[in-house]
């Protein structure tokens, strides 16, 4: 175990640099220690004054202006060296090159092998020729493709495979077909996109990564030969006579598994004759098309050129369609691996045999996490497995002798400005905030904060209750405390067949008369069978009305869909999900300055408590965590 660092080592100052309090204290020393006169001592204490003053992400000529430089040179410590620029597009722009240009839209004539880079949210369609983005072959018959080249992932370039003419088209704000618009409600989308003070265009073209205007660490999508080779090999599969392959990418967590799988369906996809695929994405911490908690198969007719939070699969949808979803309430499953590889089963069974499939799994490649991966190939019958970095000898064995495998070597991973939690959280919130589709089936999202959405009003006693019981996986709640644990947190919503009553006891709580499934002596609670349920979605539980014993439920899911479930058994499951502390806040963040200082001023919010100023931060929101079984035992 590390050693603890003292608190000068871990968060001290570079010797010759104080902080704002410490040059606030030697100003009064120097003033104790002479008898200067007052006007002399006035100018000491309001250069420390000043000095304390100024915020910490002050610019550097604001700083200059507060503190006197002084008049001779002074040796300094060497600065970091700032990171080189790196070369987007090799694209002259030119009159002759961008023979049309608006505010938003820009037509450009590429030759072959140029390449172009923009960052933001645009439609791409190619007149004449083709070129290449994220793996996929756009043409003259490809139609308008939506990109997302947003900053929380590598930036993907434009490339001209021969003399082309492209036409990228700006998104209209006005429809809410911007991810962006997210940014009202949470930080997390905040400088993500090309917006900026001098410009509303909601793209940008980047010749170099220091040309971006917001100063971010843009980093290019490179495709090594490593990938190119294994991607060719693949691509020869599909060309050959045998059965429709089914490719699986394995590798620890960053590994690139989600960069490759999806240059993979965008190479399938824009095939000549290959207009479709399936996706079994069983992945629970980082999906790629639905929120984090869930395993899913989704069958996929467009290429996919943005982040996973940009294509939200559905069950309407004309180019992301759900065809099932199972949930295990966690982003992890280490409480209940049997339960999970049900659920995989279940949906590789539902998957044609004639339609190649791409599999997105998850970064456990040790131990446990490898054993179940072994087990999975049997039941979905992988032909193709794509080793990325190092795995376990035992696990490389197993893939050897149960597919054809690929290595590629594991590349280092980039600096991003998005943790994977803040990633989770993101996907979550565009899931909770999309909205119906444009007629066109493009995604669109709405800005309003979860608080003011109405909720759906479900009974839970009675003879028309909505729901027929809650059910916890992993460990369980104490009874006496599941309403509070149920108020404010994520639920999936699970339909199943009308036998549950038979295979699990319902009981209810003594205070709220809420309808539990009692849990096994050990604190867990026997799943649902994946073949006889499935689930709909994801809810908020908004409040309790325990008087009229009804919950108030956010959920994203259509009218036509709720309709459904008044014909269906349903069980809320709750488990291990992130908490969502996005909607917690979102009002604030959406509220202006003056408002949210009355806000903060009242203190009186739900799920989360004030936390008193600290230091330089200031006053912030911390989550209130409800009590569970195991902190009450």
């Amino acid at each position: 175990m590390a050693q603890k660092r003292k608190a000068q080592e871990a968060f001290g100052k570079p010797n010759g640099q104080l902080s704002a309090v410490a040059a606030a204290k030697q100003a009064r020393q120097r003033a104790q220690q002479s008898t200067p006169s007052a006007d002399a001592l006035e100018g000491d204490i309001d250069q420390a004054s000043a000095i304390a003053d100024t915020p910490y992400d002050v610019p550097n000529d604001a700083s200059s202006e507060l503190i006197p430089q002084p008049d001779v040179e002074e040796p300094v410590a060497a600065l970091p060296t700032t990171k080189p620029s790196v070369r987007l597009s090799n694209f002259l722009r030119n009159k002759s090159a961008i023979p049309k240009q608006s505010d938003r839209e820009w037509e450009l004539s590429l030759k072959a092998d140029e390449y172009v880079t923009f960052v933001g949210e645009f439609d791409i369609e190619v007149s004449k020729g083709v070129v290449s983005i994220y793996g996929a072959m756009l043409h003259s018959n490809s139609g308008v493709q939506r990109v997302y080249a947003l900053s929380t992932q590598a930036i993907p370039a434009v490339v001209a495979r021969k003399d082309s003419v492209v036409k990228v088209t700006a998104l209209d704000s006005d429809f809410n077909e911007s991810v962006l618009s997210l940014e009202r409600v949470s930080p997390l989308f905040s400088n993500i996109g090309a917006k900026h003070k001098y410009s509303s265009r909601s793209f940008t073209l980047l010749k170099e990564s220091s040309d971006d205007p917001l100063q971010r660490p843009i980093v290019p999508l490179e495709v090594d030969d490593e990938t190119k080779r294994v991607l060719s090999r693949l691509n020869a599969r599909l060309d050959s006579n045998d059965r429709a392959p089914r490719i699986l990418a394995v590798g620890a967590k960053s590994a690139g598994k989600s960069t490759f799988n999806r240059l993979l369906c965008n190479m399938i996809i824009t095939r000549p004759g290959h207009q479709r695929l399936f996706y079994l994405d069983i992945d629970p911490g980082q999906p790629e098309f639905g929120p984090p908690g869930q395993v899913t198969l989704v069958e996929v007719t467009a290429p996919l050129l943005g982040p996973a939070f940009t294509h939200l699969a559905s069950a309407d949808s004309r180019t992301f369609r759900l065809v099932r979803s199972h949930t295990i309430a966690a982003t992890s499953f280490k409480d209940d691996p049997g339960h999970y590889v049900n659920c995989v089963i279940d949906l590789a069974k539902r998957i044609p045999q004639d339609v190649p499939v791409v599999v997105n799994s998850c970064g456990w490649v040790s131990g446990l996490g490898a054993s179940v991966s072994l087990d999975i190939l049997a039941y979905t019958g992988i032909t193709d497995s794509v080793a990325l970095g190092q795995v376990d000898a035992e696990f490389e064995d197993g893939l050897k002798s149960r597919t054809t495998l690929h290595t590629v070597a594991r590349r280092q991973g980039r600096v991003s400005a998005r943790t994977p939690a803040d990633l989770r959280a993101m996907q979550t919130l565009a899931y909770f905030h999309q909205k119906e589709k444009t007629s066109k089936g493009r995604p669109r999202w709405s800005s309003k904060c979860i608080s003011h959405m109405r909720p759906w009003i479900v009974g839970y006693s009675g003879d028309n209750a909505g729901i027929e019981a809650i059910l916890s996986y992993g460990q369980a709640p104490q009874p006496d405390f599941l309403g509070e644990v149920l108020d404010g947190s994520l639920v999936a919503i699970v339909a199943h067949d009308p036998n549950l009553s038979d295979a699990a006891a319902v009981e209810r709580t003594s205070s709220e008369d809420l309808p539990y499934i009692i849990s096994k002596e050990d604190g867990f609670s026997f799943p649902i069978d994946p073949q006889q349920s499935k689930c709909l979605g994801l809810g908020l539980i908004r409040g309790i009305d325990v008087q009229n014993k009804k919950f108030q439920l956010v959920t994203p899911l259509p009218e036509s869909q709720v309709a459904e479930l008044l014909q269906r058994k349903v069980v809320l499951v709750r488990g291990g999900f992130d908490s969502p502390e996005w909607a917690y806040l979102e009002d604030l963040h959406a509220a202006d300055k003056k408002d949210r200082g009355k806000a903060d001023a009242e203190n009186d919010r739900p799920w989360v408590t004030w936390r008193e100023p600290v230091g330089v931060e200031g006053s912030v929101w911390r989550l209130r965590h409800p009590p569970t079984r195991d902190s009450l035992r």
